[in-house]
């Protein structure tokens, strides 16, 4: 990075992370111009929105498993309870 957008970043309120979200995610306005657009913006926030419903259940059925007990024998489940 330059000296310049470090200076701009600090002067700007902008963070080291939101140049990587900007570039990966932004829309190509000209020959070397990336911006955020509403449309952007929109489809990173489905992502992750979708990221975040998918760890909730995750997080629900590990909760859900806990103080469970999963019987083996010679690589076999043998049987499951709470």
């Amino acid at each position: 990075m330059t000296k310049h957008i470090n200076l701009r970043l600090k002067q700007r309120g902008f963070k080291t992370g939101d140049i990587e979200d900007i570039f990966e995610y932004g829309e190509c306005i000209g020959r070397n111009k990336i911006k955020m657009t509403n449309k952007a913006t929109k489809k990173r926030r489905k992502e992750l929105t979708e990221s975040l419903c998918k760890i909730k259940r995750e997080i629900q059925r590990v909760d859900r498993l806990c103080g469970s007990t999963l019987v083996v024998c010679d690589d076999s489940f043998v049987t499951i309870y709470h």
